[in-house]
């Protein structure tokens, strides 16, 4: 998810590969191949991996009978357009613009504020909005590190002591997203965003096809399933039931819905 740092690459993850090892050319192990995104099904496409470093955390986190922590800011951000960046009197369209502070977080305990731009976290610059969460979640809860801020175009720096990220948003992360082998998908949560992209109010996000029932009638990702079997699709681990339940070797009707329109297509399920 967000706070994980992946690391993009070219190598080929097949069904079943994930949780392999990605090496260097020294023979250095320094990631866990994860998954791919592609858009034929197969194994061309674009791969990502668990850097070592993030892995090796879990790691020593189970040695010690201990869970898995991540840090936390509590804030939600948002990128910096060129208008955006004029109209608050920045330098440049860099950082990460902060859209709202949760109510005693430990941004909110620093004293960041709303409106406010990110430009560096822990002496690291902040060049887009995607570069803070992976840095964030990656720091020991309890360290204090410094935050460059901009407000109104004015710099200063803050000693901000980062936060153990709730359970509840862990939960949240971790059920965003699940493998389907018998379907050949995997598929993720149709957040808010998404719902008003696709315009539905239910169903899943296919995020990556792999070869498989799914990518034989055609389905990509990006593509967002609403029913199968006439049984309406709410979440992925519904799905997921329902898929199991279904027959084998059986015309099963699935209704998909893409930036066009919405449209029914049969598919076959294998036994297992």
């Amino acid at each position: 998810n967000q706070y994980i740092p992946f690391i993009q690459s070219d190598v080929p993850i097949n069904p079943g590969n994930s949780g392999g090892p990605l090496f260097n050319m020294r023979g250095q192990v320094v990631g866990i191949n994860d998954q791919i995104y592609t858009n034929d099904g197969g194994y061309m496409g674009l791969s990502f991996s668990i850097p070592i470093d993030t892995a090796m955390r879990a790691v020593h986190a189970f040695e010690r009978h201990q869970k898995v922590k991540f840090g936390w800011l509590g804030v939600e951000i948002q990128s910096v357009t060129p208008q955006m960046a004029q109209a608050m009197h920045l330098p440049e369209p860099v950082g990460a613009l902060i859209a709202q502070v949760m109510p005693s977080s430990p941004a909110a305990k620093a004293g960041i504020k709303s409106g406010e731009v990110i430009v560096a976290y822990d002496h690291r610059p902040i060049y887009n909005v995607s570069t803070l969460p992976p840095l964030v979640g990656d720091t020991p809860p309890g360290r204090i590190v410094p935050i460059g801020i901009l407000d109104h175009g004015k710099p200063r720096t803050l000693q901000v002591q980062v936060g153990e990220m709730p359970q509840k948003m862990l939960m949240t992360a971790d059920q965003q997203s699940i493998d389907i082998r018998r379907l050949g998908v995997r598929v993720g949560t149709l957040g808010p965003k998404e719902q008003q992209k696709l315009g539905v109010d239910h169903g899943v996000l296919i995020q990556s096809v792999y070869p498989g029932p799914a990518s034989f009638i055609g389905l990509r990702s990006g593509m967002a399933i609403l029913s199968i079997n006439q049984l309406r699709v709410t979440s992925p681990e519904q799905l997921a039931q329902l898929v199991k339940s279904l027959p084998a070797n059986t015309p099963i009707s699935m209704r998909i819905r893409n930036h066009h329109g919405s449209i029914f297509v049969v598919i076959t399920l294998p036994t297992r």
